[in-house]
C-alpha cells in the first residue's frame, strides 16, 4: 500500500510558525572539507526559511574550526558545530547531532551531497502532519567527478550510494526504508532511541570507502516503523545530487564495498535469529511497502569465491551500447586500476562485464536481476 504525499503547499505552521528543520551534516577528515562547503552552500541556498544545520565532525578539533570560520565568512548565522570526542563512526556523531537538534524535523545530508534548493521545503512538506509519516527519503542523483565515468550501469549504483533516475519519475510511495544519503525524520522517531553505533561504517580506509558494518538507517527505519505504525514515505521531489569520485569505481573499493554489505546482511540475519527482530527482511536496497524488491537486489549476500548469475551478465551485455568510456587497461578492473578514456562500444561493454568481474567475487548464484520498471524501492 503505497502513502500519499502532503499535497504541495506551505509545511503546517506549529504554534503559529512554521516547523523548524534541524539539518544533520557530518565528516569525519580534513580532506573532505571542500566537500562540506559545497553542502553547506547548498543549505545556505535553500527556500525554506526556517532552518538550522547541526555540524559534527569528527577525528580532529581542527575540521570543526575550520568549518565554523568558513560558515562565518559565508555570514551564516544557523550553524551550529559540535566535535565528537566519543565512540567514531557516522552514527555516533548522527546521534549527537539529534541531540543537539532543535527542530520538529531532523534532515541528514552526506557531506559529499549537495541538496537541491527547494530540498527543506519538500521535506518539511511531505513531514508537516503530526500524525502522517514518520520519515521521508529521495532521490540521489550521481554527480561524477568526469562525465566519462557515466558508463556505470544502474544496476550497480547502490556501490556508489546513488539511486537510478528513473526513481525521480515515480510517483510518490511508502518504502520500506529511508537511506542515509537523503533523508529526513519527525523527532519524535527518535523517541526511543537514535541509530545503531555498531553500523555506519565506522572504520575509514585511506581510499576513502568504508569499513565495518552498514545499515544504521535500515535498521533504524524498520524499527520506528515497526515502533509507530506510520509509513516511510519516498518523495521524488525531495532531490539531492552526490559526488562520485574516481576512486568509487576502482576494483578496490567495489570489492569492499560489496563485502561489507553482504556481511552487514548476514550479521542482521544472526540478529534476528537471537531477538526475533525483522532484521534479517533488510537489503541495503530499498523495498516497497508490498514487498518488492528493486534492482539493487543484486548486493545480496556478499560470499567470497560464488558466482553471479548469467542472466545479470546478459542483462550488462543488452545495455553495453552508448560509445565513450572511462575503460580499463586490463580484463577484470585491473589489479592497478589505471584508467584512461576511449572511444567504441567494445570497450563500454568490456568495462561493465570488468564490474560483474569484480562483483561476482562476492555474490552468490543466488543473485536475481529484475528488469526496469520494477515498482517501489
Amino acid at each position: 500500500m503505497t502513502a500519499p504525499l502532503p499535497a504541495r503547499h506551505e509545511a503546517a505552521p506549529v504554534n503559529g510558525r512554521r516547523s523548524l528543520v534541524s539539518v544533520v551534516l557530518t565528516t569525519y577528515a580534513a580532506d573532505r572539507l571542500k566537500d562540506v562547503e559545497d553542502a553547506l552552500d547548498s543549505l545556505q541556498a535553500q527556500t525554506y526559511p526556517n532552518l538550522e544545520i547541526i555540524f559534527v565532525g569528527e577525528n580532529a578539533r581542527s575540521v570543526c574550526d575550520h568549518v565554523v570560520a568558513y560558515a562565518g565568512e559565508r555570514h551564516m548565522t544557523n550553524l551550529k558545530a559540535v566535535f565528537n570526542d566519543g565512540k567514531p563512526g557516522l552514527s555516533a556523531a548522527r546521534n549527537l547531532g539529534i541531540q543537539q537538534a532543535r527542530g520538529e524535523i531532523i534532515g541528514f545530508l552526506d557531506d559529499d551531497a549537495i541538496a537541491y534548493p527547494d530540498w527543506a521545503q519538500e521535506m518539511a512538506t511531505s513531514l508537516a502532519a503530526e500524525d502522517g509519516p514518520i520519515a521521508v527519503t529521495g532521490p540521489a542523483l550521481p554527480a561524477w567527478e568526469d562525465e566519462s565515468m557515466d558508463w556505470f550501469p544502474e544496476e550497480f549504483f547502490w556501490i556508489i550510494s546513488c539511486h537510478t533516475p528513473a526513481l525521480e519519475r515515480e510517483p510518490a510511495h511508502g518504502v520500506r526504508n529511508v537511506w542515509g544519503v537523503n533523508m529526513g525524520f519527525r523527532r519524535e522517531a527518535f523517541d526511543r532511541g537514535c541509530f545503531d553505533e555498531r553500523l555506519g561504517g565506522n572504520m575509514g580506509a585511506a581510499d576513502g570507502s568504508k569499513l565495518g558494518l552498514l545499515g544504521e538507517d535500515t535498521l533504524f527505519s524498520i524499527r520506528v516503523r515497526q515502533e509507530t505504525g506510520r509509513p516511510l514515505i519516498y518523495n521524488p521531489r525531495l532531490r539531492v545530487q552526490h559526488k562520485v569520485y574516481a576512486y568509487r569505481l576502482n576494483s578496490r573499493f567495489v570489492q569492499r564495498r560489496a563485502f561489507w554489505e553482504g556481511y552487514t546482511k548476514a550479521w542482521l540475519k544472526r540478529r534476528q535469529g537471537r531477538d526475533g527482530s525483522a532484521a534479517g527482511d533488510v537489503l541495503a536496497a530499498p523495498r516497497d511497502d508490498q514487498g518488492v524488491e528493486v534492482e539493487e537486489e543484486v548486493l545480496a549476500h556478499a560470499v567470497v569465491g560464488r558466482r553471479a548469475h548469467l542472466r545479470l551478465r546478459d542483462r550488462i551485455e543488452r545495455q553495453a551500447k552508448r560509445p565513450g568510456i572511462l575503460a580499463r587497461d586490463d580484463v577484470a578492473l585491473g589489479e592497478h586500476d589505471q584508467m584512461r578514456v576511449v572511444d567504441g562500444h567494445e570497450r563500454r561493454q568490456e568495462q561493465r562485464l570488468g564490474v560483474l568481474e569484480v562483483l561476482v567475487q562476492h555474490v552468490p548464484d543466488v543473485l536475481r536481476c529484475k528488469g526496469h520498471g520494477t515498482a517501489g524501492h
